[in-house]
């Protein structure tokens, strides 16, 4: 009746000649298409193209290492103020990318990671006064299995460097924590939880010489030392997702979409002091100590004063952007917030066109 059953391919390029494909009988929702006569259309556009670069990207001063990534999934900051973002699937191979506090770009991953081994992505970011720390994942394939890892690179220059641990040699130097997670996801997770667990080394944070590592798969925090690699324990936490330890070394952790519990270095619990926070996709401190909450649900942050005995909520920044809003403080697609030494609070983005924003 002229509907649209299946598309089997798009923009595949071809050289002349003969070719052939096949239909396995399905249509797009993967159900068997009933018996009948049905038409086979192919479109062939006889074009070439070349990428001669990019329209309306704000890097500054123009140039290529100044490209702003199109995709920002994780901040952190430094004791100077320098912001350092994991930017995912990154065309330019800006894999993550510092900037000064004005947004010049100091330097990037120049492909290390995207053309690394594993070859793949970053989607968590933490730092400290030597190093750069990024949770990676690998492309789903044969080669590279989806390794979910811990890679480190010096804060100076952004050069891979190696954690010293002999047995870490067979995983590239990397610390390796799983193959394949996607197929160790549980049978009936909720589509939420398992988003989260496709890629479960969703939060780092760095405190003297302890990187803490959440894992959604394993629904633990991992220690492991930030020269070696070699691991130093783990304790249990539901669905982790979230992580920040404000100036006492307590441990401040998102669980379950919109819970926050603390612990000790140890792991040891001490209470749950937040909860029904919507979609929770980052905590921070500021330097008064104030804890930043960015709600992916909400597309807000919320301000929290947790020095008392139980966290006070003070206020909100930001809300959900309607269709045209360019302010800096009107969100499409809140990812997270970080809060650098003077109180600056830096966000992160994706805004409807496709692309990212940082402000």
């Amino acid at each position: 009746s002229g509907r649209l059953v299946r598309t089997l391919w798009t923009m595949q390029p071809r050289v002349g000649g003969r070719h052939t494909a096949e239909w396995d009988g399905l249509n797009d929702f993967t159900n068997a298409a009933p018996a009948g006569d049905y038409c086979f259309r192919v479109v062939v556009n006889g074009s070439s193209y070349t990428n001669v670069g990019t329209l309306g990207n704000t890097g500054w001063p123009p140039g290529e290492p100044q490209h702003i990534q199109h995709g920002v999934i994780s901040v952190a900051t430094d004791a100077r103020g320098n912001i350092y973002t994991a930017n995912g699937w990154e065309e330019a191979g800006h894999d993550f990318k510092v900037q000064d506090p004005d947004g010049r770009t100091l330097f990037h991953a120049r492909y290390q990671i995207r053309n690394g081994n594993p070859n793949g992505a970053p989607h968590a970011i933490a730092v400290d006064d030597t190093h750069i720390y990024c949770a990676t994942h690998g492309w789903a394939g044969d080669q590279w299995k989806s390794k979910q890892q811990v890679q480190r690179f010096c804060i100076t220059n952004g050069n891979h460097e190696a954690f010293t641990d002999p047995a870490l040699t067979n995983s590239a130097d990397h610390v390796q924590f799983y193959e394949w997670p996607e197929k160790q996801i549980p049978a009936g997770a909720f589509d939420a939880e398992a988003r989260l667990m496709e890629k479960p080394l969703r939060a780092l944070a760095v405190r003297g010489d302890t990187i803490f590592v959440t894992d959604c798969l394993g629904n633990k925090v991992h220690k492991i030392n930030k020269v070696t690699g070699a691991r130093s324990g783990s304790f249990d936490v539901k669905l982790p997702h979230a992580l920040a330890i404000d100036v006492k070394g307590l441990l401040w952790i998102g669980h379950e979409h919109g819970k926050v519990s603390t612990f000790d270095a140890d792991g040891k619990h001490r209470k749950l002091r937040i909860e029904k926070q919507g979609d929770i996709r980052s905590l921070a401190f500021g330097p008064d100590g104030k804890l930043y909450l960015a709600d992916g649900e909400a597309d807000q942050i919320r301000v929290f004063n947790v020095q008392g005995r139980k966290p006070k909520f003070l206020s909100t920044f930001g809300r959900k952007a309607m269709p045209g809003d360019f302010a800096p403080d009107r969100f499409y697609d809140l990812q997270g917030a970080a809060v650098d030494f003077q109180g600056n609070l830096i966000t992160i983005a994706g805004v409807t066109a496709g692309g990212a924003r940082i402000a």
